[in-house]
């Protein structure tokens, strides 16, 4: 009981975190230095996804892609390496939320999927953040950092 409590309170702790950070970028309190835009190109190139788990892991770069989000480039690898991503949408966000890759699901030990491009953790939807050349996109599966 103890331990489905904590992770409903880790869940809730996560919504209201994604909520306030939605929207201190609705009223530009955040400046995400031009992330927030699409790129005038829709090529992307040397671009690097590594996606860890306790169980499993890939790393691979793309030296060419049209992928130009988070999201579109995890769903590329997906295709490549045959696992599945599932996901959901959500409107207040226009973004998805990644629920599992690869059959490994967000709260399972507690743990979730989190992404960080060049080392920096994701403030917004993997489908809201564009690449540029040479970004690294990592997925990792563990505790939130906050």
């Amino acid at each position: 009981m103890e331990t489905k409590i904590l992770k409903i309170s880790t869940y809730i702790i996560m919504v209201v975190l994604i909520t306030i950070a939605v929207y201190a970028v609705s009223i530009n309190q955040i400046d995400f230095s031009g992330t927030t835009t699409k790129p005038s190109s829709t090529e992307i190139k040397n671009v690097t996804i590594k996606i860890y788990s306790d169980s499993w892991s890939i790393i691979y770069t793309y030296e060419i892609t049209r992928n130009i989000t988070v999201f579109d480039l995890l769903n590329q690898t997906a295709h490549l390496y045959n696992f599945t991503v599932t996901k959901t949408y959500f409107a207040g966000y226009d973004s998805f939320f990644v629920n599992s890759i690869n059959n490994i699901r967000n709260g399972e030990n507690n743990n979730y999927w989190q992404y960080y491009v060049n080392g920096e953790y994701a403030d917004k939807g993997c489908s809201n953040y564009f690449l540029s050349d040479n970004d690294i996109v990592e997925w990792i599966f563990n505790k939130s950092p906050y």
